[in-house]
């Protein structure tokens, strides 16, 4: 299994991820152990700091070499994603949070459409309203753990 580590800051998404249907473990047909039931609707965005990448991360676009160098621990069709206007399958890796400011840990999951163009933040999802669950607020550096 390998790991990525993205330094960043949580900032404003553009409001659209609450739109999109993700799919519980119950829906799914091989879904990993962890994957939640249910998910929180939306996601918590983190803006990847450029100068904290490891080399062999593309800098142009470093959330879609999460694609390239980890393997997903959970695919999801497109015709599985409600309101999904890519139309496009997504993947979903197991990953790890921590705010260094307050000293908090916790589980959650990058998530990524294959053909979004979003190539320098992450979106981050869980069972849990992140933001409120983990005190999290535009402008906290976080580090955002992938494996895979």
């Amino acid at each position: 299994m390998g790991m990525l580590s993205f330094l960043g800051k949580i900032n404003d998404g553009i409001g659209k991820h609450g739109d999109l249907g993700i799919p519980g473990r119950e829906e799914l047909q091989d879904p990993h152990t962890d994957w939640p039931s249910k998910l929180h609707p939306g996601s918590l965005n983190v803006a990847i700091d450029l100068a904290w990448l490891p080399a062999k991360v593309d800098r142009k676009k470093p959330a879609r070499d999460v694609h390239r160098l980890l393997v997903p621990a959970v695919t999801i069709s497109g015709s599985d994603l409600k309101n999904n206007k890519l139309n496009e399958p997504a993947d979903a890796w197991r990953a790890v949070m921590y705010k260094p400011s307050s000293k908090v840990l916790f589980d959650c999951w990058v998530f990524r459409r294959r053909d979004s163009g979003i190539g320098v933040q992450l979106e981050v999802v869980s069972d849990k309203p992140l933001r409120a669950s983990y005190n999290l607020s535009t402008g906290d550096e976080v580090i955002v753990m992938v494996f895979g």
